[in-house]
Order: structure tokens, then C-alpha cells, then sequence
């Protein structure tokens, strides 16, 4: 079998892991660390690929080893007879290490041992005994993923079934000969997990046939109109267009949302190209449509066999759109809020920044540098505003401050006099309102900000510089919402001092001042050049997706799977928005997060260079 770049690289990692976890014990008993020949470590680098040369090397480095040194070749040796299918190799060699002096690498070679006999149908008390209670902490990666399918063979038709099986495709991902004889084995026997999950993975992989025979078995055994659509969308799929070094992307082109879908597009492209790519996204139009965005991906996918995807914009669109990703095994950016959290879904990354993310850099900043404590919410009573809220209060509290109030106002409200009222809780009519508090937290848009200050104001709350009486000051809190120019207009001095968060802020249309980061300034310059336009966050975050998509193709990978894992290990160094690459746990784009206050004339970050 030859192995595509990707899954050679990926081998590598096999390898050196298998290295690292059996050389320390080595080196134990030999008291320094053994010499191993260079061409033995270059073979096994390429062993996924090449186990045969593998072999070659480690038998010619044996003939001048000894000791320590010859006992963890030996052990190598009959991993790689193992994996080839030599069992009299392979035991030859195992039996040896179990016989040495070198008790540390006893374990590994008696679960070889055991895998060898296991798989020519041996079903000894011992073989048995020694399976099922074998530590993975002590085992080469390739002997846990055997280990794993041998026990969901054994628990066949039991829960655990599912979750040895999955674990074992897993392990012997990056080791395309292991994986394939694993999962044909639990495919023969019925017991591979969640067939529609092996249908996705095969795929991925580009082993169409495979993704249909898992698909069809699937839809021959529905018992639910969900695992139904699931299966009759990978049968699609396989049967759809070859995968290409192409990028779709979904987007609100008409409708409601055309004009934001369209201004996206331009900055998607202007991304895209400042990337170095000559060749073009592929568009759909979601028409901002739930149900029309599924069918745009499953459309890309279908019929112009795009390797990922880029998408949705709308916060109805994304819960949508991310399950049937996830389903297909396409890897997913996606340019939404509304998904918070994207580990649950293996094939989607986060290249957005999320209110989460935000709430976190705020309070970090608020109580660990200006050592604020307690806190007023005050938020729209809408989706945005409850979970901006709830993240509030709950960072507040993780960080050892309290919230004194919580309050909320419609979201289409236009006099803010009642709630500024209860914030007040003035204890007579001519007394002062009740200031006990630091800060007030309003995530909302930087125009009802500035309304909602001026409320407060009008019920003689100190906030920004305004200065009523001798409580305060209170300070102004909130998040990107509040990234306009506007704000400086119309919240005047009752907002000055205040704090928000962002990673782009644009440049003003007057002669207020603004923060220039690395990249900034070219995004801008080059922004302005395409459309006629001044840049908007959103545009910014838009530039930088495509970017992040872009780098991800520089090593032209064949199939899906090769294409996520480009992405996670890809990188940007120029940047609008301060992006630099994913988090490999959270598949979330890394950025800096700044604060930034209100001055009179623009908006300066408060958290260092």
C-alpha cells in the first residue's frame, strides 16, 4: 500500500510516539541512552508506508546490538512481523523479549504476544485474561488499537461494543494498513460502532466504496427518519463528485441578509487572494434559510466535490448546517456566534470570536488589572443578551467577584427610565441612587448604549466621567457590539472610561483616533482599494477565515480528513484581527482578544502592547 503524504506524516507521529513511550525504559536499564542506528529510526519513521524496509533495518541493526539496545529492537522487530502478518516472526521475536533480562519491556512484547495468538483464534485463559486487563499507558499506539478491536469482538451486541470500536478506528487512524484491516474486520462481524460514523470517516478518507456499503447497511437498518436523512445523505456523497483542492462557502447572497452575505464575499475574496490563491470560491446561496443552507452544503459536496467549507453567517442557519458537516465529514469554518462550543463536532472550527471569549478577556482584565469586584448586569432581553448575561455572571463569580444586580430591558425599547430606576434604587426622591457597586455590564449595540448610559445618567448614576454627587465613578462594561464610531458621539462623557472588547477596530470616517495593529493597515488599504469600503469587524474576521482556509491547501491534500488536519496545523502571521491558528482542543481560531476604552477621541486598548 503507498500512503499519501498526509498519512506518511501522520505515521511519523506513530512512530516517534511508540519511540518515546519504550525508549525512557530502555535507557533505565542501560543506564544511558542507547544508541540507536540512524537508519533504524528512519525506517521506522516510514514503517506505515514501508514495514517491510522496516524490518530489513531492524534485522541488519541487530546483528551488532546487544544487551538493553538488542532486547528493544528485538521488541520492534515483532511489532513490525506483528503488523505484517508474520506470526512466526512475530512470536519468535516477542518470546525472546519476554525471556530477556529486561523485565520493563516485558509487558508490551507479552501483549504482542497475545495479539499474535488472538488473531489465529487462540482463546486460552491467558490470552483472554491478558487482553482484557493489559494497561494502554505501557503499549505502543498499534497494539492498543488491536487490543481495542479484539474487546469490542468480545463484547459484541453490548454498549461497549460501540466504544471499543470507535476507540480502535481511532488508534489506527495515522496507520492507513492497521486501520483498513480493523475496520474490515469490524465491519465483516457487525461491530464497528456507529455504522453512519465509519460511513463518514470513509469517506473522508476517499474509500467511496467503503462509504457505501456502511451508508446502504445504515438505510437498510433505520429505525428513525434521522438516521434515515444521515445515510441517504453519505450515499449521496459517495456517489457525488471527487473530492478537489476546492473551498465552498455559504453565505446570505439574497433576501433579508443579501447586502451583509454580499459585503462578506468581498472580503472572503479579498482574503482569499491576499493568500497568494489564484483559483475561486465556490459560492452558495443560503438565501438565509436554514433548510436552504443544508441543501447549499450538501450541494458543494454533491456535485462540486469542495474538501471544505466555509460557513454559515446567520445565527439560525448554524445548528443546521454544523450537524450535516459533521455528518459528512466535511471540514467546517464556521463565521457564527451562535455556536459557542465546537468540540462536540470533530469536522467544525470556530473562526469566530464568541461572546464567550470575549466575557473572559473583560472580567480577566476587570478584576485582575483595575480590581474590580462587584458588578450590575444590565443586558437586552433577547437571545444575545441572556447568554452574554449568563457568560457575565458566571466568569464574575469563577474570577471571586459578585453580582449585585441583574436587570434587563426590551430589546426594542426607547426610554430606558424605568429600568435606570430599578438600577438607581433610590431610597427616597431626594436622595441619591444606590452606587454599590464598580461597573455596569450593557452587551448591546454601540447606538442603544449610548441611549441606555444617557437613562442612567438622567437618574444621576455616575457613569463614565459624568459626576452627579460623590459615589463613583462607575465604569461602562461591554463587548464588540459596542466597535462604532457612533459611541463616541452619542455616549459622550457618560461612556468615556468605559471597556469593551474586540480584535479589529475600524477606522473612523472623521478624525478620531485608532488602534493600528500588525496587518491592520494593509487589510484596510487593500480593502478600500477593492470595494470603495471601509472595513467592519466582520469583514475583518471574514479576511482572516479565508486566510486561515488558504494556508490550509498549501500542501494540496487529496481528501477531507487530510484537510482537517491541514487546518489544525496551519498558521497566519499577517493578520487584520490578530489571528494566528487553531487550537488543536477546541478547534477555535486563536486570537488576541483586546480591551479597549472609550476616550474622547477613538478607542485605545488598556492591555498591554
Amino acid at each position: 500500500m503507498t500512503a499519501s503524504p498526509h498519512r506518511a506524516g501522520a505515521g511519523l507521529r506513530v512512530v516517534l510516539g511508540a519511540l518515546l513511550l519504550l525508549t525512557p525504559a530502555l535507557t533505565a536499564l542501560a543506564g544511558k541512552p542507547a544508541p540507536i542506528p540512524a537508519e533504524v529510526t528512519a525506517a521506522l519513521q516510514d514503517a506505515p508506508a514501508d514495514r517491510a524496509a522496516a524490518i530489513a533495518a531492524l534485522e541488519a541493526a541487530m546483528a551488532g546490538a546487544s544487551g538493553a539496545e538488542r532486547t528493544w529492537l528485538l521488541l520492534q522487530l515483532g511489532e513490525q512481523r506483528r503488523l505484517t502478518g508474520d506470526t512466526a516472526g512475530a512470536l519468535e521475536a516477542f518470546d525472546s523479549v519476554v525471556d530477556s533480562d529486561e523485565p520493563s519491556l516485558a509487558e508490551p512484547a507479552r501483549v504482542g504476544r497475545w495479539l499474535v495468538l488472538a488473531e489465529t483464534g487462540a482463546s486460552a485463559p491467558e490470552v483472554v485474561a491478558g487482553l482484557t486487563d493489559a494497561a494502554d499507558r505501557n503499549l505502543p499506539r498499534s497494539q492498543q488499537a488491536d487490543r481495542e478491536a479484539w474487546l469490542a469482538l468480545q463484547t459484541a451486541g453490548t454498549p461497549e461494543a460501540d466504544k471499543h470500536a470507535r476507540k480502535a478506528l481511532g488508534l489506527s487512524e495515522e496507520a492507513p494498513d492497521q486501520h483498513a484491516r480493523i475496520e474490515a474486520r469490524l465491519l465483516v462481524l457487525d461491530v464497528g460502532g456507529d455504522p453512519l460514523d465509519a460511513a463518514r470517516d470513509a469517506l473522508a478518507r476517499g474509500d467511496r466504496d467503503a462509504a457505501r456499503r456502511l451508508s446502504s447497511r445504515a438505510l437498510n437498518g433505520a429505525t428513525s427518519d434521522d438516521v434515515r436523512t444521515r445515510a441517504q445523505r453519505l450515499l449521496h456523497a459517495a456517489d457525488g463528485a471527487e473530492v478537489k483542492g476546492r473551498i465552498g462557502v455559504l453565505l446570505p447572497l439574497t433576501g433579508r441578509f443579501g447586502a451583509v452575505g454580499t459585503q462578506v464575499r468581498d472580503a472572503l475574496d479579498l482574503g482569499w487572494k491576499a493568500a497568494g490563491r489564484t483559483d475561486a470560491l465556490v459560492y452558495v446561496d443560503t438565501q438565509g434559510d436554514p433548510t436552504t443552507a443544508v441543501r447549499g452544503l450538501e450541494e458543494l459536496v454533491d456535485k462540486h466535490g469542495v474538501i471544505g467549507v466555509i460557513g454559515p453567517l446567520l445565527s439560525p442557519e448554524t445548528d443546521a448546517v454544523v450537524h450535516a458537516a459533521d455528518d459528512l465529514g466535511v471540514p467546517l469554518l464556521v463565521m457564527s456566534q451562535a455556536l459557542s462550543d465546537p468540540t462536540p463536532y470533530p469536522w467544525v472550527f470556530q473562526t469566530w470570536v464568541t461572546p464567550a471569549a470575549q466575557v473572559e478577556a473583560l472580567v480577566r482584565h476587570a478584576v485582575d488589572v483595575d480590581h474590580w469586584t462587584r458588578f450590575v448586569v444590565l443586558a437586552p432581553d433577547n437571545d444575545y443578551g441572556r447568554l452574554a448575561a449568563d457568560t457575565f455572571t458566571a466568569s464574575v463569580q469563577a474570577h471571586g467577584g459578585t453580582i449585585v444586580l441583574a436587570d434587563t430591558y426590551a430589546p426594542d425599547a426607547t426610554d430606558f427610565r424605568p429600568v435606570a430606576q430599578r438600577i438607581a434604587r433610590r431610597p427616597g426622591t431626594d436622595k441619591p441612587p444606590v452606587v454599590d457597586y464598580d461597573a455596569i455590564f450593557l452587551p448591546d449595540s454601540a447606538r442603544r448604549v449610548s441611549l441606555v448610559a444617557a437613562g442612567l445618567a438622567f437618574e444621576e448614576i455616575p457613569v463614565g466621567t459624568f459626576k452627579p454627587h460623590d459615589d463613583g465613578p462607575v465604569k461602562l462594561l461591554g463587548l464588540s457590539g459596542w466597535d462604532n464610531h457612533e459611541l463616541l458621539a452619542g455616549g459622550g462623557s457618560y461612556t468615556q472610561g468605559g471597556l469593551f472588547t474586540d480584535v479589529f477596530v475600524p477606522p473612523p470616517e472623521t478624525n478620531y483616533r485608532w488602534y493600528v495593529q500588525p496587518g491592520w493597515q494593509e487589510f484596510v488599504d487593500g480593502f478600500r482599494a477593492a470595494t470603495s469600503r471601509t472595513p467592519t469587524p466582520v469583514e475583518a474576521l471574514a479576511a482572516d477565515t479565508a486566510r486561515i482556509a488558504a494556508r490550509a491547501l498549501a500542501g494540496s491534500p487529496t481528501h477531507r480528513d487530510a484537510y482537517r488536519e491541514a487546518l489544525l496545523a496551519a498558521s497566519v502571521t499577517v493578520s487584520p484581527t490578530g489571528a494566528t491558528a487553531f487550537d488543536p482542543q477546541t478547534r477555535t481560531l486563536r486570537r488576541r482578544i483586546r480591551v479597549l476604552s472609550v476616550r474622547k477621541d477613538g478607542f485605545e486598548p488598556v492591555d498591554g502592547d
